[in-house]
């Protein structure tokens, strides 16, 4: 199955199980733009007094990492950088290949333990950021109120976009590369750390 199909499948699953609040902001980021989301971003870190949240599935691994990056890049802020996953198992270490990638890359996730994205007590001033769209979506579901200020990883580098046209959401996320081997994982993560520091960049010190 190609990566765009699997994108759409996900998209369509999202919406299906979305209610309310959060199903209307999944609907608009279908379609929103370029010049939409810039705005969106703006809007969001400018005005940021909370943390920088990065969310994936279990922060055994994606999300895990992008907080490793972030808070090498940006020491000053690393106490407002945080990862969280939204069905994590508290404690839980780093996954294997996760490990082993991130030791290359001279960020070593070892000592790393997973957090619940429920323990985090999210606030309406944090930025929260998501490895892919059903990462967004759990968020979404649970924390509605926060929407303007949840985004997808790639939302600040997006390749190959036309000002003003739709987005390509593939470019936008980061599938988990759990149970994938380590090509799959060290691809993922070097797709991480140079989003994780575009987005420490927009993070007030």
């Amino acid at each position: 199955m190609s990566l765009s199909l699997r994108v759409w499948k996900r998209r369509v699953w999202a919406l299906r199980v979305l209610r309310g609040p959060s199903r209307t902001w999944a609907w608009r980021r279908l379609w929103e733009t370029r010049a939409q989301r810039e705005a969106r971003l703006a809007a969001a870190t400018l005005s940021s007094t909370g943390r920088l949240v990065f969310v994936c599935h279990g922060n055994i691994m994606r999300s895990a990492f992008a907080t490793q990056v972030a808070r090498a890049y940006v020491p000053a802020a690393a106490a407002r950088i945080v990862g969280a996953g939204t069905h994590a198992t508290a404690g839980r270490s780093a996954q294997d290949a996760a490990l082993e990638v991130s030791r290359t890359m001279a960020l070593p996730l070892d000592g790393h333990t997973a957090t619940p994205l429920h323990a985090l007590g999210l606030t309406s001033g944090d930025v929260v950021v998501c490895m892919d769209v059903l990462n967004e979506a759990n968020v979404l579901a649970s924390y509605p109120a926060l929407a303007p200020r949840v985004f997808r990883v790639g939302d600040v580098g997006a390749s190959g976009e036309t000002p003003g046209a739709a987005l390509s959401h593939a470019d936008r996320e980061i599938v988990d590369p759990y149970g994938r081997g380590i090509p799959a994982t060290r691809d993922a993560f070097e797709r991480v750390a140079v989003l994780a520091r575009r987005w420490a960049e927009r993070l007030p010190v």
